[in-house]
């Protein structure tokens, strides 16, 4: 669960030239405040510790009230993190859809069109969180992501919004499109707040396996005769591995963009998924090796950073410690020294640019196949990195 605090942030007291606002932001905190003590202080916990005592029992342990701020990553997803391995690029709290055709999400964006991106905060817990900023990046297609790679849509204005205990909030924002801009992009949204404390792990790699305050949406319709490019953020001394699978065409027709298009979904697998590793060639890197492996790639980076011993060392005490924290098992103090490190120990990146030389794979009318391109850190075994779900259709057919 998040913390909690009796001393408002720095944040809600110190904006200059603006005295309304900080009036209003102290007058937030105090009516948190309260209900965080009315909480506490419910008489029914009294009736409860009563009951127990009666029957010579102690009282089950008071839990204190908090918030639980989160995006799912798939649709069962409460919130609980580390994520066990599994597909987190496709999530169904955030959504990019044309004005002009609403229903009919998209991940492609064309220059001087008009969009809007719709965000689903969920709190599992009682304490409401009054002001919930969420930040929008918008990137080529990616396996893994970094804020530095990325255009932040809501630099210096975050959408903000109300989202009670046990409940959610839907805030939506418009975006159009520059002209200099297009073309197939991967979405991420971030939310936090400073009262209650949501803060995130990490604040450059955005990483649903381990934050819940991070979605991500990375599904593409592409035309099977175009190049197809896409990043790789990997850490700057590492071994990943690229591997490219078939979806089957009963879980493709699932998928709800690809069923609001009304595309009809072949099996991939009588499509040469196995050449496709064979066509994505190494457009650019930083001291990087790409190598043909049975079932896909192998990116192999050797520059300047962590080995893999304090990587997995790093990385294994931050998931004990994300999962310990939501139980209160560790405390405020030994959690930042521990997500101290594991910032510093991800800062470490490089960012490798990839294309996909896809053929015309004989494809007509609206018939797409799909696959799916997933990245994995071998030194850190087989920690998924991120993943891209492409439908390739014909040409022309890109969306």
């Amino acid at each position: 669960m998040s913390d909690t605090s009796t001393t408002p942030p720095d944040t809600f007291t110190s904006v200059p030239g603006d005295d309304t606002r900080v009036e209003s932001l102290d007058d937030t905190f105090a009516e948190l405040t309260a209900e965080f003590e009315a909480l506490r202080n419910d008489p029914a916990l009294k009736e409860l510790e009563e009951i127990f005592r009666q029957k010579e029992r102690d009282p089950p342990r008071v839990v204190t009230p908090s918030s639980f701020l989160y995006m799912r990553t798939l649709f069962a997803d409460q919130g609980d993190r580390p994520l066990a391995p599994g597909r987190h690029w496709h999530s169904p709290d955030l959504t990019l859809t044309p004005v002009s055709t609403p229903g009919q999400p998209t991940t492609e964006l064309i220059a001087g069109e008009t969009y809007e991106i719709a965000c689903t905060l969920r709190n599992r817990g009682d304490l409401r969180v009054p002001s919930a900023q969420v930040e929008l990046f918008l990137t080529d297609p990616t396996l893994g992501f970094d804020t530095r790679q990325a255009v932040n849509l809501t630099a210096g204005r975050p959408m903000s919004g109300n989202v009670p205990g046990f409940g959610t909030t839907t805030l939506t924002f418009p975006y159009k499109v520059p002209d200099d801009e297009g073309g197939h992009k991967c979405l991420f949204a971030r939310t936090y707040a400073f009262f209650p404390h949501e803060i995130p792990v990490d604040p450059h790699r955005l990483d649903p396996r381990m934050d819940r305050r991070i979605a991500q949406q990375n599904l593409m319709i592409a035309a099977a005769d175009q190049p197809f490019p896409f990043q790789v953020v990997h850490p700057l001394n590492g071994r990943i591995a690229i591997d490219i699978a078939p979806i089957a065409a009963d879980v493709g027709a699932g998928f709800e963009r690809i069923a609001a298009a009304r595309l009809e979904v072949l099996e991939a697998s009588e499509f040469p998924i196995g050449e496709i590793a064979g066509l994505i060639d190494l457009e650019d890197g930083r001291a990087v090796a790409l190598d043909q492996e049975d079932d896909g790639l192998l990116l192999t980076a050797s520059g300047d950073g962590p080995g893999p011993g304090q990587r997995i060392e790093t990385e294994s005490a931050m998931a004990r410690a994300i999962a310990d924290r939501a139980t209160g098992r560790i405390d405020a103090a030994a959690f930042t020294r521990l997500r101290d490190a594991y910032r510093a120990n991800r800062n470490a990146t490089g960012v490798t640019k990839l294309v996909l030389q896809a053929p015309d794979f004989g494809l007509g009318g609206e018939s797409v196949f799909g696959i799916e391109i997933t990245a994995r850190d071998t030194d850190l075994h087989d920690a998924p990195l991120g993943g891209i779900i492409v439908f390739f259709g014909a040409p022309g057919l890109g969306r």
